[in-house]
């Protein structure tokens, strides 16, 4: 009954859920996305009413007879036992476990498969995690938006409005930020239209400015982690253009990132570490993992970048599959990786 049974992985935060079915064999057959339940609430029925789209989505791959021997879920948040209770709720698997992405038991089992040392991973927040060859392991980074959370799509949007705000107040330079802002939710029903929006602040009167500044205000009931940090992808698409703003936001992130990377390295005694960059703040591309590299050099000039190859709902596959007890090698790793690559 070997080939009836299969794992659910989920990787969950601020942002979003993603579920991955997989077969014993490691081929993952189904995915599932939803919103993030990270930190959304501590009632795991709450939870488990946003979960169930995408967990749904993916356990539509189950064949009539299939088993779950396992449901594992990464958590980018606090909520775990509301989160566990959740999905515990809407899969019935044999066993069910939900860790947070800062324990690192994702990163830690998956590394020596993917050829890594460091992981640096930014989404909605930011963390790295590394491990030597001695099987010393620690984590940097982690603490949360409201402590500390450098380098993530939630620092580079809310300091990207922080520079708009600066900007206004001090009738600085323009950018393309507040132009592209307006079309994206919550603003573009609350900034005002017209040309006032690409003018420099410089060139407004200060009726014109306080317009802008009150439609900005007018968003503040819809903006939290999530929506600030889905302005992450606005402020790249603006540095690919060249806005001087945008690019130095980036560069600022990339130096951040680059420095969790270091501490890791200096903790870990690692002089040349193979370092990973994996979220979607790396996934911007060029503008992001240019001045990564570049910063990186800086720090540890013998270190090797490893571009994203690595996702934490992909590893969690790999975790589950341990915890259903199934073996689990390098060549079960790679399945997982290929039949994953083509279905995420």
């Amino acid at each position: 009954m070997g080939e009836m049974r299969y794992v659910l992985a989920m990787d969950s935060g601020g942002s979003k859920t993603v579920c991955l079915l997989a077969r014993a064999d490691g081929t993952v057959i189904a995915v599932g996305r939803g919103r993030g339940v990270g930190n959304l609430s501590l009632d795991p029925a709450v939870v488990a009413e946003a979960l169930r789209p995408a967990v749904g989505k993916a356990l539509g791959g189950l064949p009539a007879g299939g088993r779950v021997a396992a449901a594992y879920g990464c958590l980018g948040g606090l909520n775990v036992e509301a989160v566990r209770e959740a999905l515990e709720s809407v899969v019935a698997a044999d066993c069910t476990e939900v860790q947070r992405e800062s324990s690192g038991e994702v990163v830690f089992a998956c590394a020596p498969l993917w050829g890594f040392d460091i992981a640096v991973m930014a989404g909605t927040g930011s963390i790295a995690l590394g491990i030597n060859a001695a099987g010393e392991s620690r984590v940097v980074g982690g603490w949360g938006a409201l402590i500390h959370d450098c380098g993530s799509g939630y620092a580079v949007g809310r300091q990207s409005l922080q520079a708009i705000a600066e900007a206004l107040d001090s009738r600085g330079e323009g950018s393309l930020l507040l132009t592209a802002f307006a079309e994206v939710p919550p603003f573009d029903h609350c900034l005002p239209r017209g040309p006032l929006l690409g003018m420099s602040p410089r060139d407004l009167d200060y009726g014109q400015r306080l317009a802008i500044k009150e439609g900005i205000k007018k968003a503040f009931p819809e903006l939290d982690r999530g929506s600030v940090a889905a302005l992450f992808p606005v402020v790249s698409a603006c540095a690919e253009q060249g806005d001087p703003l945008a690019v130095h936001l980036l560069d600022q992130a990339a130096r951040d990132l680059a420095l969790l990377a270091s501490m890791l390295a200096d903790e870990l005694a690692i002089a040349a570490p193979r370092v990973l960059a994996s979220g979607g703040v790396f996934r911007a591309g060029r503008c992001m993992m240019d001045p990564f590299r570049s910063s990186l050099s800086e720090l540890l000039p013998q270190a090797r970048v490893q571009e994203d190859g690595f996702a934490l709902v992909v590893g969690a596959v790999i975790v589950a599959l341990v915890k259903a007890g199934l073996p689990v090698d390098a060549a079960l790793a790679a399945r997982v990786r290929q039949s994953a690559a083509g279905i995420l």
